[in-house]
């Protein structure tokens, strides 16, 4: 019988890895950042591409499915200093299109219960407001035995490393 675990998709060291060592995403390769959720989306786009005919229909999962595919791409540019990007990267993160340094750097930061939205951030508010992500988190837990980061200890092995991490803070 298959079970799905949500490590399943990276492992556990790649996500636990992330907040520990947070700079580890600007140095992976283009191609490393998307092909997990590129093997994704082909599986998923094709079939209902070919079962619906609706234009329209047809346009919201190509942007869906693109945003989602290059959501990698737009969290590994908020952990990039400003003077790294391309200046239209950081338009775009200054208008709040994707996900900016400044409001994703608080994900990192303890009790590491919120700013789940790695693609814009624009949710982010709303849902940490509603408690969305501590249902979420227990959701997880009850379901697969993912113990949420921040239900772990300040001291366990997960903690970040804050010299480096307070690189992210840099403008």
């Amino acid at each position: 019988m298959f079970t799905f675990s949500p490590l399943s998709l990276f492992g556990k060291e790649a996500l636990l890895g992330h907040h520990k060592w947070p700079w580890r995403i600007i140095r992976q390769q283009f191609a490393n950042k998307l092909q997990a959720l590129a093997r994704g989306t082909d599986l998923i786009v094709l079939p209902v591409v070919l079962a619906f005919t609706d234009l329209v229909f047809h346009g919201f999962v190509s942007t869906f499915s693109f945003c989602m595919m290059f959501s990698q791409i737009f969290h590994a540019w908020a952990h990039e200093t400003k003077s790294k990007l391309p200046p239209l990267v950081v338009t775009l993160q200054d208008m709040g299109l994707i996900l900016s340094r400044r409001e994703h750097v608080e994900h990192h930061r303890a009790p590491h219960n919120n700013n789940y939205c790695i693609m814009s951030g624009v949710w982010n508010k709303i849902l940490n407001e509603s408690k969305f992500f501590d249902a979420l988190e227990k959701i997880l837990y009850f379901q697969f035995g993912v113990r949420p980061r921040s239900w772990t200890d300040r001291n366990s092995e997960v903690t970040e490393e804050t010299s480096i991490s307070n690189n992210i803070d840099q403008a």
